[in-house]
């Protein structure tokens, strides 16, 4: 075999190896972008819910708070109502027979 043709040998062995290995390496890369596009798919999604599921909980704090504020006007009007009751008890204004 002479030099030149061992030379052409190598250089086409190293060419096709080069090929092969980026093949390889592309065909990687493309499942691996392929698999994390999958995986990023839902994440809108719970983004989404995530953003509804704040709001639901906002709107139900919400609603708590007016439900307590009108307990608590409803308990201190009974109260009021009730104390002025008991000062024309005691006083002898409010149902008392002299």
């Amino acid at each position: 075999m002479e030099f030149g043709t061992a030379t052409q040998l190598i250089t086409v062995g190293a060419t096709l190896s080069g090929v092969v290995l980026t093949l390889l390496a592309n065909a990687y890369l493309e499942r691996r972008r392929a698999r994390d596009t999958r995986e990023l798919e839902p994440m809108p999604l719970d983004a989404e819910h995530s953003t509804w599921l704040q709001e639901e909980r906002t709107k139900a704090c919400a609603g708590l708070s007016l439900a307590g504020e009108e307990v608590e006007r409803a308990a201190i009007a009974r109260s009021s109502a009730h104390s002025c009751a008991e000062v024309g008890v005691r006083f002898g204004r409010a149902g008392s027979t002299r």
